[in-house]
């Protein structure tokens, strides 16, 4: 993970909802699956990305991991990226009990994620997505 400088915004920092509670981050996972339609969500921008199963995606906010878990279907690798580390776990819990074990979890957001690997093929972030 990246350090943070003097002048940079801190993304470690929390502030709204403690998403570093576990019991929170439980909350909010269920309070999404009543809210939205992931499933539907994530079909939809899964068939936008074309993605393949040589490709690699790159997911900054994965959350509670929904997104991430259903794209590792689709490719070779996804690198799964949170800043709060609660929300990190539950989503490797979920994934572990669903059998996916394509997916590489990082501590880190925007400004402290490093990649060192070749590039990506798309990057999705809290449902905005990038194709390269």
């Amino acid at each position: 993970m990246a350090q943070i400088s003097g002048w940079q915004y801190n993304e470690m920092k929390q502030v709204g909802t403690d998403f570093t509670n576990e019991t929170e981050v439980g909350a909010y996972d269920a309070r999404m699956q009543k809210l939205r339609n992931i499933k539907e969500e994530t079909e939809m921008i899964l068939s936008l990305l074309h993605i393949t199963q040589d490709q690699i995606l790159l997911d900054i906010g994965c959350g509670t991991g929904e997104f991430t878990i259903t794209a590792a279907g689709r490719c070779r690798k996804v690198i799964a990226a949170d800043v709060s580390l609660p929300m990190l776990e539950f989503a490797r819990r979920k994934a572990e009990k669903r059998g996916v074990k394509n997916i590489e979890f990082h501590n880190a957001g925007f400004l402290t994620y490093g990649h060192s690997e070749k590039p990506v093929d798309a990057l999705v972030s809290s449902q905005i997505s990038i194709v390269g």
